[in-house]
């Protein structure tokens, strides 16, 4: 994350994402959100899938697997 002064932050664009690095300061809303399942136990949320968009109108899917939990 860099930021120009201590009040201004600047935050990468969803279209600049790319393999270059490993981390990635965005602001993003969440304008589409799903819970796939398991094809064998449809009872059971394998993750959480979303499609985020940034202040320019760029979109990406993103995926958080089950293994990860918020807190």
């Amino acid at each position: 994350m860099a930021a120009n002064n201590a009040d201004q932050v600047v935050f990468d664009k969803v279209a600049e994402i790319n393999a270059s690095k490993e981390s990635w300061n965005i602001r993003v809303k969440v304008v589409m959100l799903w819970k796939p399942t398991y094809i064998n136990n449809p009872n059971m949320v394998a993750s959480l899938d979303m499609i985020l968009i940034d202040q320019e109108g760029s979109r990406i899917q993103a995926t958080i697997k089950k293994s990860y939990s918020c807190i």
